[in-house]
C-alpha cells in the first residue's frame, strides 16, 4: 500500500506565523465559498505533531472534501505555493524588478514602448542599487526590443551585454569557490592533505583563493570572505579567519541593502564570527556579539528567517554558557540561568538535537559551580531522561559522572557509591576512555568509605595532586572540558 505523502503536511508545518495569517487571508479571496472547507484541513494539519492521514479523513468525515481528499491535498498544497509566492514577492526587491520587466515586455507587446521605457529605466536603478546581476541581461534584453536603436547606441549596447555576462561569470566563479570550501569544512576532512586545494585548482578555482582574482559585485565580496574565513578556520588559523569575519560582517552593515537581501548570509558570518571571539577568548567582543545577535528579531530585515528566534536562543545560550565556564564566571551567569531553561522549553523542540541535549549540561554544571546542587540536579535528570544516550555518548558518560558528583555533594552518599559500578563500565566500554574517569572512580569510593574530616582531606589533597599535570596533557583535554575535576577537588576540600 502507498504510503500517505506528507508533503502538505511539511509544507504547513514550515509557515511562519505571518505567513500562516496571510495564507488565511489569501484562502478567503481565493476560494469562494470552499474557503471554510479547504482553511478546516489547513487548521487539522497544522495542528499534528506527526502527519496522521487516517486522523485527517476521520475528522472530515462530515465534510464534503472526503470524497476527493488526494485532489483535496493537491489543491491546498498549490494554495499554500501561491499565498507564499505572493507574500514573499510584495517583501523581495529582486521579485518586484522581475515583475517589471515583464510588464516592461507586455507594454511594448501592446505597442506602447514610451511607457515600457519609463519601467525600464526605474528597473534599471533597482538593478544597479542593488546589484541584482541575474537581472541585468534580461533588462537589456527587454531594452532591445525599444524602438530607435542606432549604431551608437547598439555598441554601447553591446559593450554592456559582455561585461554583464563576465560580472555573472565571476560571480559564479566566487560562488562555487564558497560552495567547495563549505563542502569540504562540512564533511569535516582536513585540508592538510592538499584534497581541497587540488579540487579547486582542478575547478579553476584556485587563483580566486589566492586572491590574485577580484570580485566584481558585492555578491562576490561576500562569496570570497565567507570561502577564505572557512579556509583559514579549517587550516587552525582562527586569527586569519576572525580578521576575514570581521571584514565579512563590516560589508553587509556598510551596505544595508545587502541585509535586506541576504539576512541568512549575515546570520551565519555573525555566528562564525562570534565562535571566533569565543575560541580566541576576546570575551568583551563577544558579549557586545551576543547582544547584536539577539536584536536580529527585533530588525525587520530578519523576519523572513524561519524559526529565527529559536536559531538566536540557540546560539547565544551556547555562547554564553561556554564563556561562563571559560572564564570561571559562575556567580555572574548564576542570575540568567532561569531565563536559559525557560527558553530551553520554549524553543527547544526546533534546536538542533546535540544542543537540545548539551544546553542542560551546562545549566548543571553552572549550578553545580555555584553549589545549588539541587538545581543541578533537576537539570541534569531532565538531561538523563533522554531515552538514547548512543546519540551523544561522551555527553551521556560525563553527565552521569556530573550526576554521581551532585548526589554525594548533597550527601547520598549510597546512592552515589551504586551509581559509580556502572559508570565506570560505560567509560570502559567507550572507545575513548580518560584517565580523570578511573581517578573520580577510585577516589570518590575512598572519600566515601573514608572516616572522619581529617582523612576526607588528605583525600582530596592527594586527588587534586594528581590531577594535576593531567590538566596540561592534551589526551585529557575533552574531559576537562566537561568538568574542570581540578578546580573542584580543590574548593570541594
Amino acid at each position: 500500500m502507498k504510503t500517505p505523502s506528507s508533503d502538505l503536511f511539511q509544507l504547513i508545518q514550515s509557515l511562519s506565523a505571518p505567513e500562516q495569517r496571510y495564507f488565511r487571508r489569501f484562502a478567503g479571496r481565493h476560494t469562494a465559498g470552499e474557503d471554510n472547507s479547504y482553511l478546516r484541513l489547513f487548521d487539522l494539519i497544522i495542528q499534528q505533531n506527526e502527519y496522521d492521514e487516517a486522523a485527517l479523513k476521520a475528522q472530515l468525515t462530515d465534510d464534503p472534501i472526503a470524497a476527493h481528499f488526494a485532489v483535496t491535498k493537491r489543491y491546498l498544497y498549490g494554495q499554500i505555493l501561491d499565498s507564499l509566492h505572493q507574500f514573499h514577492s510584495a517583501q523581495s526587491v529582486e521579485e518586484a524588478a522581475k515583475k517589471n520587466l515583464h510588464l516592461a515586455a507586455v507594454l511594448i507587446q501592446k505597442d506602447l514602448p514610451a511607457q515600457a521605457e519609463k519601467l525600464l529605466v526605474k528597473t534599471r536603478k533597482k538593478i544597479q542599487q542593488y546589484e541584482l546581476s541575474a537581472l541585468l541581461p534580461e533588462l537589456l534584453q527587454t531594452e532591445r526590443l525599444l524602438p530607435g536603436a542606432t549604431e551608437d547606441s547598439l555598441k554601447v549596447w553591446k559593450t554592456e551585454w559582455d561585461d554583464s555576462l563576465a560580472t555573472l561569470a565571476n560571480e559564479a566563479a566566487f560562488s562555487a569557490m564558497a560552495g567547495a570550501v563549505s563542502h569540504w569544512h562540512l564533511r569535516k576532512v582536513s585540508p592538510a592533505g592538499g584534497q581541497l586545494a587540488h579540487a579547486l585548482e582542478e575547478q579553476g578555482l584556485g587563483e580566486l583563493l589566492a586572491g590574485t582574482v577580484a570580485p566584481r559585485t558585492l555578491r562576490a565580496q561576500l562569496d570570497d570572505y565567507k570561502a577564505r574565513s572557512t579556509w583559514h578556520f579549517m587550516h587552525g588559523e582562527p586569527q586569519e579567519a576572525y580578521r576575514l569575519n570581521r571584514l565579512h560582517i563590516a560589508l553587509f552593515e556598510q551596505h544595508p541593502q545587502l541585509l535586506e537581501r541576504y539576512p541568512r548570509r549575515y546570520l551565519m558570518a555573525l555566528n562564525n564570527l562570534l565562535i571566533d571571539q569565543f575560541q580566541l577568548q576576546h570575551f568583551e567582543a563577544l558579549a557586545d556579539g551576543i547582544e547584536k545577535l539577539k536584536a536580529l528579531p527585533q530588525r525587520s530585515a530578519f523576519h523572513r528567517i524561519p524559526n529565527l528566534e529559536e536559531k538566536v536562543f540557540e546560539q547565544s545560550a551556547l555562547l554564553e554558557l561556554n564563556a561562563c565556564i571559560a572564564r570561571a564566571q559562575f556567580p555572574q551567569m548564576l542570575p540568567l540561568l532561569p531565563a536559559i531553561a525557560d527558553g530551553l522549553q520554549r524553543h527547544g523542540a526546533k534546536i538542533a538535537l546535540h544542543n537540545r541535549l548539551t544546553i542542560p549540561y551546562l545549566l548543571a554544571y553552572i549550578y553545580f559551580e555555584n553549589r545549588r546542587f539541587e538545581a543541578a540536579l533537576d537539570c541534569i535528570n531532565s538531561l538523563l531522561q533522554y531515552p538514547r544516550r548512543d546519540v551523544m555518548e561522551e555527553l551521556f558518560r560525563f553527565a552521569g559522572l556530573l550526576n554521581i558528583l551532585i548526589h554525594f555533594e548533597l550527601g547520598n552518599e549510597e546512592l552515589a557509591a551504586n551509581l559509580i559500578p556502572a559508570a565506570r563500565r560505560q567509560a570502559l566500554r567507550s572507545s575513548r576512555p580518560f584517565q580523570v574517569e578511573g581517578l573520580l572512580f577510585r577516589f570518590l569510593q575512598q572519600l566515601i568509605q573514608a572516616p572522619g574530616e581529617r582523612r576526607r582531606r588528605n583525600i582530596y589533597v592527594q586527588w587534586h595532586a594528581v590531577l594535576e599535570p593531567l590538566r596540561d596533557d592534551p589526551a585529557e583535554q575533552r574531559a576537562f572540558n566537561y568538568f574542570d575535576f581540578y578546580r573542584w577537588t580543590g574548593w570541594a576540600r
